[in-house]
């Protein structure tokens, strides 16, 4: 609202506010200071977290307009909580992280401040270790490992050479306090907060210009984040905008409940969900799957961060258990 009646003052003074975790807040706001490249100045950057209780899901859809066949409706149980940033990455952190994007946003005509389309899957995920380590985490708290560490014939390099030689299947560890990309369920299941609609706010399509940037509002092109309404829990751009990378190799859904699911064991494709600038109103449901080839960049491909929730977290092995304390190792300021 703030926004919208153009207190930009307040708005930035309220963004940049950092807030610690609390058991009896269900969000909270991080500021990092990174070092970018040598010539760049040290950044700070604000992220507000949304945290999702561990618990039982329903993703997928019914009878929607243009519904995929492999959105078969199913529950899901995610035995840790999570959260997600309200906002997708925005050119400014691809900048900082590497010098490549600015060309990019040249090209693409966009300013700092808008999403940052570009990031292939191992860009998405090499930046959570980025962000990671600039927060001040170390590399054991990391849920991607160092790919130099890893044994090259246990994890084999994709040889797409736009992968620079990064593990082709490349795990991610759950429990740890890094960030990460959501999985595609976690994903569903914020986007969703409790709806069972074909959008998060609803089932009525001539709403979707109030909460998402598709082809009939975007002008065709990326948009900043946060300009259009947020879903029920406070994220933005949930629908449209960015299509968003998620951790997961693509596989068919079943009908059978599944626990803490990752999608397929390997493959040749990653999971994107919700839609973007260049979709019709369909492509950007609440259910709707895309994939593409990891290493790939496309002007219209992006991502968020996500943290496993660490309410009441005091060391790595206690993670998901307890409550009470803020995110530890995490750099606030």
């Amino acid at each position: 609202m703030l926004r919208h009646l153009g207190e930009k003052e307040i708005v930035a003074r309220v963004d940049q506010t950092p807030v610690p975790n609390s058991p009896d807040r269900e969000w909270f706001t991080l500021a990092i200071k990174v070092r970018p490249i040598p010539l760049q100045k040290p950044k700070t950057f604000y992220y507000t977290f949304i945290v999702y209780p561990k618990g039982e899901y329903t993703i997928g859809s019914v009878a929607e307009p243009e519904r995929g066949k492999d959105e078969i409706r199913h529950s899901v149980t995610l035995t840790r909580p999570f959260a997600l940033s309200d906002r997708e990455i925005t050119f400014a952190e691809l900048i900082a992280f590497s010098p490549i994007y600015e060309e990019f946003m040249r090209e693409q005509n966009a300013k700092p401040t808008d999403a940052g389309p570009g990031a292939n899957w191992y860009d998405s995920v090499s930046l959570c270790r980025w962000l990671s380590k600039q927060s001040g985490l170390s590399e054991s708290d990391q849920c991607y490992a160092d790919p130099e560490s890893m044994d090259k014939e246990r994890y084999p390099r994709e040889p797409n050479p736009d992968a620079n030689m990064f593990p082709r299947n490349w795990p991610l560890e759950m429990g740890r306090r890094g960030f990460r990309l959501p999985t595609e369920s976690e994903w569903e299941v914020v986007a969703r907060s409790g709806s069972r609609t074909a959008y998060g706010f609803g089932s009525d399509v001539a709403l979707l210009d109030r909460f998402g940037w598709f082809n009939e509002n975007s002008g065709k092109h990326v948009r900043p984040g946060r300009e259009l309404r947020p879903n029920v829990r406070g994220l933005f751009d949930l629908h449209g905008n960015l299509w968003e990378w998620t951790h997961d190799w693509a596989g068919a859904f079943g009908e059978s409940a599944l626990t803490d699911p990752r999608g397929a064991q390997e493959g040749s494709e990653r999971v994107l969900r919700g839609g973007s600038w260049y979709n019709a109103a369909a492509g950007c449901r609440t259910a709707d799957r895309t994939t593409f080839v990891p290493w790939d960049r496309m002007t219209n491909y992006g991502f968020r961060l996500a943290l496993t929730s660490l309410s009441g977290v005091s060391s790595p092995a206690d993670q998901g258990q307890g409550k009470g304390a803020e995110p530890a190792g995490v750099g606030t300021e």
